[in-house]
C-alpha cells in the first residue's frame, strides 16, 4: 500500500510539471498552466527572444497595492519563476528590444503626494541572460501611465500619451499629448513631438510602411518615424477604446470596447465597418494567431471570439475557465496564447493557456 501511495505522488508531481504540450487539449479550448509565482492587475506580459513570457508589475488591489514583482513563464516546462524589479509600478509597458532585453517604462508608483498619485518617470531593464532588472540612465520627460511603447523598425521605442495626473479621492485625472522616442543605443529619451490631442488607454500599432497608427476615442493619428511629426489618420466611424491588431493583409482591426468593429487601410487612409463581435471586451483584449484569424479574449463572463479577415465575420471559440479583466495576453512560438492573472471582484491567482 505504501509503495502504491508513492508511486501515485511520482506520478502526480511529474503530471504538475509536464510541458503543456504534453497535455492532450482540444482546440479552440482554453487549460490553466502551472501555479503562478505571482499575482498582478494591469501587468505588461511580453514574449521574450528565448520563447519565454515576462509578466511585469502590477497590483494586487486598490490604490497603493502596487509591488516590484515580475514573473516569467517557460512554455516548455510549463512553470513560472519569481523575479524582482527595481521598482514598483502599475500600468507600465513592457517592450522587446532588438537585443533580447525588455524595456519597462512609467506606470504608477501607487503612492500620494499630497492628493495625487504617483505617477512615473523612470524605465528599467530585464535582461533574461542574468534574470535581473536594471534601471536606465535616463528619464523621461513626462510622467506617464497608460500609455504605449512600440518598438520602431529603426530599433527606437515610441513613447506616447498616457495619464500624467490622478487623484483617486475624486477618480479624475489628465493624460498628455505628448511623445518620446527612447534610443536602447544611448539609453536616452528624446522627443517626438506633440499628437493632436491627448491620449490615455489608446492603441498603438506599427504599420507596413513603417507609420503607427494611434486610436483612442473618437481620433484617430499617425506617427512618422521618418519625419518625427504627427497627422490625422482619418475619421472613424465611431469612437473605439478596445484592442488594435495589424491583419496579415496589412489592415488594422479596431474591435473590442465599442461596436461596430472597423478596419483601417493605410493604402486608401479610410475607415470601414465589419463584422462586430456579439460581446464587448477590455483593453488590449486581442491577439492575431499563426491561423491568420483574431482571438478576443474575455467577454463580460469569460466569452472568447474569432475573426475571421477573409470572411469578416465573427464565431465563438470556447470561454476562459476563470472570468477576468486586466490581465496580460501574449501570443506564444508555439501558436498557443497566454492569458494571465487579473482580477474581478478579488484577484485571479492563475494563468490560462489557448489552443487554437
Amino acid at each position: 500500500m505504501k509503495r502504491t501511495s508513492r508511486i501515485l505522488a511520482i506520478l502526480l508531481a511529474a503530471l504538475i510539471v509536464m510541458p503543456l504540450a504534453a497535455f492532450a487539449q482540444a482546440s479552440g479550448t482554453w487549460a490553466f498552466t502551472g501555479p503562478v509565482a505571482k499575482a498582478a492587475t494591469n501587468a505588461s506580459s511580453t514574449l521574450m527572444q528565448n520563447g519565454k513570457v515576462l509578466v511585469a508589475g502590477g497590483n494586487v488591489g486598490g490604490i497603493g497595492a502596487v509591488f516590484p514583482d515580475a514573473q516569467v513563464y517557460d512554455p516548455a516546462t510549463n512553470l513560472w519563476t519569481a523575479r524582482k524589479m527595481k521598482a514598483g509600478r502599475n500600468w507600465n509597458t513592457g517592450t522587446l528590444l532588438p537585443d533580447g532585453r525588455v524595456l519597462i517604462v512609467g506606470g504608477s508608483n501607487g503612492k500620494l503626494n499630497g492628493d495625487k498619485l504617483g505617477i512615473l518617470k523612470t524605465a528599467e531593464f530585464y535582461d533574461p541572460a542574468t534574470g535581473t532588472f536594471a534601471l536606465s540612465g535616463s528619464k523621461m520627460a513626462t510622467p506617464r501611465a497608460s500609455h504605449t511603447a512600440t518598438l520602431l523598425p529603426n530599433g527606437k521605442v515610441l513613447v506616447a500619451g498616457g495619464m500624467n495626473v490622478y487623484v483617486p479621492r475624486i477618480r479624475w485625472g489628465s493624460c498628455t499629448n505628448l511623445a518620446e522616442l527612447y534610443d536602447p543605443a544611448t539609453d536616452s529619451f528624446s522627443s517626438a513631438g506633440a499628437m493632436r490631442v491627448v491620449h490615455c488607454g489608446h492603441t498603438a500599432t506599427v504599420l507596413q510602411n513603417g507609420k503607427v497608427l494611434i486610436v483612442g476615442g473618437t481620433d484617430a493619428e499617425l506617427y512618422d518615424p521618418a519625419t518625427n511629426s504627427w497627422s490625422s489618420a482619418g475619421a472613424m466611424n465611431a469612437a473605439h477604446a478596445g484592442s488594435a491588431v495589424l491583419l496579415p493583409n496589412g489592415k488594422v482591426l479596431l474591435a473590442g470596447a465599442t461596436v461596430p468593429a472597423e478596419l483601417y487601410d493605410p493604402a486608401a487612409g479610410t475607415f470601414t465597418v465589419t463584422g462586430s463581435s456579439a460581446n464587448l471586451y477590455g483593453a488590449n483584449t486581442a491577439v492575431l494567431l499563426t491561423n491568420g484569424k483574431v482571438l478576443m479574449a474575455g467577454g463580460p463572463a469569460g466569452q472568447c471570439e474569432l475573426y475571421d479577415p477573409l470572411a469578416g465575420t465573427w464565431s465563438a471559440t470556447g470561454s476562459l475557465n476563470s472570468v477576468r479583466f486586466g490581465f496580460g495576453l501574449s501570443l506564444i512560438s508555439d501558436g498557443h496564447v497566454l492569458v494571465t492573472d487579473g482580477m474581478t471582484s478579488y484577484q485571479i491567482m492563475s494563468a490560462e493557456i489557448y489552443t487554437p
